[in-house]
């Protein structure tokens, strides 16, 4: 290579980190985009924690009978994708549950559910703002499909990511099938729902999902106020955590 051509090589490269230090200096803003790691990847890794309190009221013949409610459940799975990844309303999913248990107290009473050793294996698929979690060895009980039917399923939570580049502080909003797959709803009706990209910090990025919404499930309307937070690996492509 001759001098001259050294010369001008250099010189580009200059200019170049040049222009990045003007723009960096000038405050513009990195964008950053949200891209869910190839479906034929490893295998992720999950564990959910479910707490819930409150009164469950029944109507006596006289008067309302009060009881707490107390439900705790553990939920611990792999799961590898088996779609194409090129549909963000069509996935499919292969998981193996290695725990899957819920404690539920009501007054005095205790109740405990697991899913049997012959269901471990499961089947997810997402299909528009339907979830559908099959055991190829046999239909589930009634009851194990209740403990499965959780809000946030790691499957639906693909939906909640923006679908082009966004700037720290910016927000969009979600679809309202994939409010319905997180909050296991039937229908959706006047979302005022936002997600915002709050911080980025070593390729982790932080979403909070903020606001209000009616819907519909089981033919019984719904308000919900939203007010959760998930951690999205930028480089591996996956949720760390959400809550």
């Amino acid at each position: 290579m001759s001098a001259r051509n050294r010369f001008v090589r250099l010189f580009s490269r200059l200019m170049t980190l040049a222009t990045c230090f003007a723009m960096l200096s000038e405050g513009v803003a990195l964008a950053y985009e949200f891209h869910p790691a190839d479906p034929g990847g490893s295998l992720q890794r999950y564990q959910y924690h479910v707490d819930i309190t409150g009164q469950l009221s029944v109507q006596g013949e006289k008067q309302a009978l009060n009881s707490p409610l107390q439900v705790q459940a553990e939920f611990t799975y792999g799961e590898r994708r088996a779609d194409d990844g090129t549909s963000a309303t069509e996935l499919r999913s292969l998981r193996f549950y290695e725990q899957a248990r819920a404690v539920i107290r009501m007054g005095k009473q205790i109740a405990i559910t697991r899913l049997s050793p012959a269901h471990q294996l499961v089947r997810g698929r997402v299909s528009g703002q339907k979830l559908s979690l099959l055991s190829p060895h046999g239909p589930f009980t009634r009851e194990e499909r209740d403990l499965l039917d959780v809000p946030s399923d790691s499957l639906a939570m693909t939906g909640l990511l923006p679908t082009e580049a966004v700037e720290l502080k910016q927000s969009w909003s979600p679809r309202p099938e994939t409010l319905c797959l997180l909050l296991g709803l039937d229908e959706v009706t006047h979302p005022a729902v936002q997600a915002a990209l709050i911080a980025v910090e070593k390729n982790i990025a932080q979403i909070e999902l903020t606001g209000k919404l009616t819907g519909k499930v089981l033919g019984a309307a719904t308000a919900i106020e939203l007010n959760g937070k998930a951690r999205f690996d930028l480089k591996q492509g996956t949720f760390v955590d959400w809550s």
